[in-house]
C-alpha cells in the first residue's frame, strides 16, 4: 500500500469479486486522503487502517468492533457501508465465537506429576497444624493441671500441721475429777475460794511493807554518802548564770550567783552543769577541780560531771 494521491480517481466497484479492503483503498485514494489522515479523523491507529485495507482481519478486534470500524471508515468516504459489512459476514460469521479471556482471582490447582493435586498436600499441613496446636493447649492445661494439684496439697500439708501443733487438753486421772457440785456446796466453795484468796493479799501486802522498809534502812546510808561526797561546790568573782540536772533532766540548782559568792549543790551523778560565764567561775566536784576549758564555747560550758 502506499500513501501517493491517485490523479484519476475510480470508483470502487461494488461487486463480490472486488475485496472490502480494496473498496475502502480505492475510496481513500479516491478522496486524496493519506492513512495517517484517515487515522486522526477516525481515531484509529495505522496498523488497523492498513489491515482493514489488506483484509488482515486477524489483527483487528472483534467482529463488533471491527463493524464499527468498517462503517465509520465507509462514512468517511461517502460508502455505502451496508455492502462492505455484507462481505465482512460474509468473511467473518456472527456465529462465531469469539475467544473470552477471563481472569480468575482464584488459583488454580497444580497437579503434580504422580496426578494427585497439591491440596492434599496443603491439607496435611494444616492437619499437622491444627495436631500441633491441640498439643501445646493440652500441654498448657496439664501444667494447669499440676499446679492447681500441688497447690492442693500444699494446703492439706499446712492444715494437717497446724492441726498436729494443736495440743490436746490434758485429761485429769479418774481419782482427780470430782462429781459436778451442787448449788449448796458450789456456795460454799466460792467463799472459801474468796476467804483464801483475802489471806494470800493480807500475806502479800505485809511482805511488801517488810521489803520497803528493808530497801528504806539501806537507802539512807546512800544518801547521806552523796550527801557528804558527791558534792559540788561553785565560786564566782562575776556575776554568773549556773543551772544543775541529774539524770532524768530534772533541774536542780538554778541560780544568778553575784560577783564573789559561792554556793554548793548535792545530787547523784550523772550531773549536767551549765555555767554562763565560764572564765569568772570555778567549779569543784568530789573535792577536785573542774577543767572548764575543752567544754567552754563563747564563754558558756556544758559539762557532764561522773
Amino acid at each position: 500500500m502506499t500513501d501517493a494521491a491517485i490523479s484519476n480517481p475510480v470508483k470502487p466497484e461494488n461487486t463480490l469479486d472486488t475485496s472490502l479492503g480494496a473498496v475502502l483503498f480505492t475510496g481513500r485514494t479516491a478522496k486524496n486522503l493519506t492513512v495517517k489522515e484517515v487515522s486522526n479523523q477516525l481515531r484509529l491507529s495505522v496498523a488497523q487502517i492498513e489491515a482493514l485495507e489488506s483484509d488482515n482481519f486477524a489483527a483487528l478486534p472483534q467482529a463488533m468492533a471491527t463493524r464499527g470500524f468498517i462503517r465509520n471508515y465507509a462514512r468517511l468516504l461517502d460508502l455505502d457501508a451496508e455492502p462492505l459489512l455484507a462481505r465482512y459476514r460474509a468473511l467473518i460469521p456472527d456465529n462465531v465465537p469469539s475467544v473470552l479471556s477471563v481472569q480468575t482471582s482464584m488459583q488454580q490447582v497444580m497437579i503434580s506429576s504422580n496426578g494427585k493435586p497439591k491440596f492434599i498436600y496443603i491439607l496435611s499441613a494444616m492437619l499437622l497444624l491444627l495436631t500441633v496446636l491441640l498439643w501445646l493447649f493440652y500441654a498448657n492445661y496439664s501444667v494447669k493441671s499440676d499446679l492447681t494439684s500441688v497447690n492442693q496439697l500444699a494446703n492439706a500439708s499446712h492444715e494437717q500441721a497446724a492441726e498436729s501443733l494443736t495440743l490436746p487438753e490434758i485429761a485429769l486421772p479418774a481419782a482427780e475429777r470430782q462429781p459436778a457440785a451442787m448449788p449448796a456446796e458450789q456456795d460454799a466453795l466460792t467463799v472459801s475460794a474468796t476467804a483464801a484468796t483475802e489471806a494470800e493479799k493480807a500475806n502479800t501486802t505485809q511482805e511488801n511493807v517488810a521489803s520497803s522498809r528493808q530497801a528504806a534502812a539501806t537507802l539512807k546510808p546512800n544518801i547521806a554518802e552523796t550527801a557528804h561526797g558527791n558534792s559540788l561546790s561553785i565560786s564566782v568573782t562575776e556575776e554568773t548564770w549556773i543551772q544543775v540536772k541529774d539524770k532524768a533532766g530534772v533541774v536542780l540548782y538554778e541560780k544568778k550567783l553575784a560577783a564573789n559568792s559561792s554556793d554548793s549543790i548535792n545530787g547523784l551523778p550523772p550531773l549536767y552543769l551549765w555555767v554562763g560565764n565560764v572564765k569568772a567561775t570555778t567549779v569543784t566536784f568530789l573535792g577536785k577541780t573542774v577543767d572548764l576549758s575543752n567544754h567552754t564555747k563563747n564563754n558558756i560550758a556544758r559539762i557532764t560531771l561522773e
